[in-house]
């Protein structure tokens, strides 16, 4: 949405030792409740991490996802990698990208271009729509979650709810919960699944009503 440059940084496509996304990550919690004395979670962070990925040298590892990651990177770079930096990349950038020093990117912002907005830049609509979208969307929000609520409460078809559930807001916020709920029901204790929903939409629904205050 603008004309100004970007600075990447943390985007290396690999792993650091056993490590994969910057922490906290969402999934980290799912892995650590894991952990045994037997079983440390260094110990599952190698052996999920090590199977199927390729040696890079330097600690590094790299997987076939984020190899994937890195050529659309590759393949798009020209349209838009003369705004586009990488911060202190560990070894040859993707595509037609730059690699930068910190320095060199403060030297830039302070000596550099005139960063008007691009002519497709989009303004931002006015406070008042801005906030009318938000209470708009942050309704139908709750609205959708009442619906699957009703589907979980009345037991009638817990795989469509789950379904449901993954393309809801709530799978966009609250994914480890509705793994575990997917745990659960595998395990065929609906009536703990039952409660363990119950706890997922009230934690949705604080969220959304601080959503809400703060759109105000």
């Amino acid at each position: 949405l603008t004309g100004g440059l970007v600075f990447i940084s943390g985007l290396d496509f690999s792993f650091i030792d056993v490590l994969s996304h910057n922490r906290p990550h969402s999934f980290d919690s799912l892995i650590e409740e894991k952990a045994e004395r037997s079983r440390p979670v260094e110990n599952l962070y190698y052996s999920r991490n090590l199977a199927g990925s390729l040696d890079l040298g330097g600690g590094r590892r790299t997987t076939s996802a984020m190899n994937t990651y890195r050529g659309w990177f590759t393949q798009n770079s020209g349209a838009f990698s003369d705004r586009f930096y990488f911060l202190d990349y560990y070894t040859e950038t993707p595509g037609c990208f730059k690699n930068l020093t910190q320095l060199q990117a403060e030297n830039i912002l302070e000596n550099g271009r005139d960063y008007r907005p691009a002519d497709s830049f989009h303004k931002a609509p006015p406070l008042e729509i801005r906030k009318a979208r938000i209470n708009r969307f942050l309704e139908n929000s709750l609205s959708e979650s009442a619906e699957i609520r009703k589907l979980f409460e009345k037991k009638i078809d817990i795989a469509k709810a789950l379904g449901r559930l993954v393309k809801s807001s709530e799978g966009q916020l609250f994914m480890p919960d509705i793994l575990e709920l997917k745990r659960i029901q595998l395990a065929g204790d609906h009536d703990e699944m039952i409660s363990k929903s119950r706890d997922l939409f009230t934690k949705h629904e604080d969220f959304i009503n601080r959503m809400r205050m703060y759109a105000e």
